[in-house]
């Protein structure tokens, strides 16, 4: 059966819209979420709309890109759209109020009191978003939809009978359709930032994290068999080792070989996201070098391994350079 009416053109719109940012996406996916988190209703205010919006880009850029750098939500690249200002801003007064404490968190899991504490306004971002966003969502190729009125005296978008009902019965495919239309967004404005797709999808998989990083350590023992720090230089006991992403894991969100070193747990947690030194590349970009030395003239059974494999792939590419000058800019 063919999907109603208001399903079609949405989809058409998501699919197809006009794009300058990322504002459709997130205002498409804020009432989709809505109206499946209560079919019944036949009104969203805004205010409901802005709050999600805020969540969206708080998700998104307090794990992967929190000083805005890497995942651009426009074409202007010196100017982010004036959301994501506001959204970096509260990101930036939650790290200061959180200090040698802070980790990232989902924006569902602040608590009501930190919200206050950096003055998260969703008025603030309700304005900006019926400015911008409300009427022009609805316009397409000439024509003009009616997914929605919108009552001023309440701020609140107005639907027909059963219109949130048919939302959320066909949110899986509208959901889909919206991360894969902010996907192309993203990777259109940014074109050199790895795993885009991965990371607008972070809140429908749950977050995803470096996982277990023990499986690394046969293979950098190989060339680091003391346990020196790649940072202090200095020896490591067993109950300090850790293991860093020279480039950060938010950037590159994945763990490669040829990013990975022994550090003492205080070297690595002092780093946070800190850009690589071209000292440390260096450093690191030699250290790959012989570990492949090592492997290539010692371990033969290791060469059909999926780790041997990248590192001499990262080598031939020079990956750790051309990730790292990316990262910085």
């Amino acid at each position: 059966m063919a999907p109603p009416e208001i399903i079609e053109q949405l989809l058409t719109v998501i699919r197809h819209g006009r794009i300058d940012n990322s504002y459709k996406m997130v205002w498409a996916k804020a009432i989709v979420d809505l109206s499946d988190e209560d079919p019944d209703r036949k009104a969203i205010p805004l205010s409901e709309i802005a709050d999600k919006v805020i969540g969206y880009y708080w998700n998104l850029h307090i794990f992967f890109d929190p000083d805005g750098r890497t995942l651009r939500q426009s074409s202007n690249s010196s100017k982010p759209p004036k959301i994501l200002q506001h959204v970096l801003g509260y990101i930036a007064s939650y790290k200061s109020l959180k200090g040698e404490k802070f980790k990232p968190c989902f924006y569902e899991q602040l608590e009501e009191g930190d919200k206050k504490k950096i003055a998260i306004q969703p008025a603030v971002i309700a304005s900006i978003l019926k400015e911008n966003v409300r009427h022009r969502f609805l316009k397409y190729s000439g024509a003009e939809y009616a997914f929605y009125d919108y009552r001023s005296d309440v701020n609140q978008l107005i639907f027909e009978v059963s219109a949130c009902e048919q939302l959320a019965q066909y949110q899986g495919v509208l959901r889909d359709s919206i991360h894969y239309r902010w996907t192309q967004i993203l990777e259109d404005f940014n074109k050199a930032t790895p795993r885009i797709a991965a990371k607008v999808a972070i809140r429908r998989s749950g977050p995803r994290t470096e996982g277990s990083l023990k499986k690394y350590h046969e293979w950098l023992k190989i060339e680091n068999p003391n346990l020196i720090c790649s940072y202090c230089e200095k020896p490591i006991e067993k109950d300090d080792l850790s293991v860093d992403h020279l480039i950060p894991y938010s950037f590159l969100f994945s763990n490669d070989i040829w990013n990975l070193s022994f550090t003492h747990s205080h070297c690595n947690s002092s780093k946070n996201n800190t850009p690589p030194t071209k000292h440390a590349i260096d450093m690191q970009d030699k250290r790959n070098q012989n570990l492949y030395n090592l492997v290539s003239s010692k371990y033969p059974e290791l060469f059909d391994k999926k780790v041997f494999k990248e590192l001499s792939f990262a080598l031939q590419e020079n990956l750790l350079r051309k990730m790292s000058q990316i990262y910085q800019h």
